[in-house]
C-alpha cells in the first residue's frame, strides 16, 4: 500500500473509533489484475454488480484505496 494512503487510513480508523464507530477494512491492495477481470465478469452474471473496473482500472490495483465496513 502507498505510505500516504496507509497514514490516511489509520487517521480515518482512529477518528471513527473516537466517535464510537468500529470500522473494518474488507478489501485493499489486489495483487492479481486477473482477479479484477473475474470480479467484473462475475458481476455481470450475478447481482449486485461488484465492480465496473477491469484489469488495471481499479485504484485497488495500485494500493491507493480500501473498502471499509462498520460493525
Amino acid at each position: 500500500m502507498d505510505p500516504v494512503v496507509n497514514g490516511t487510513i489509520l487517521e480515518v480508523v482512529i477518528l471513527a473509533y473516537e466517535a464510537g464507530i468500529f470500522l473494518q477494512i474488507t478489501a485493499g491492495y489486489r495483487v492479481s489484475l486477473n482477479k479484477m477481470n473475474c470480479m467484473n465478469e462475475a458481476g455481470r452474471m450475478i447481482k449486485p454488480i461488484v465492480t465496473y473496473a477491469r484489469e488495471g482500472q481499479s485504484l485497488h490495483n495500485y494500493g491507493l484505496t480500501v473498502v471499509f465496513c462498520h460493525g
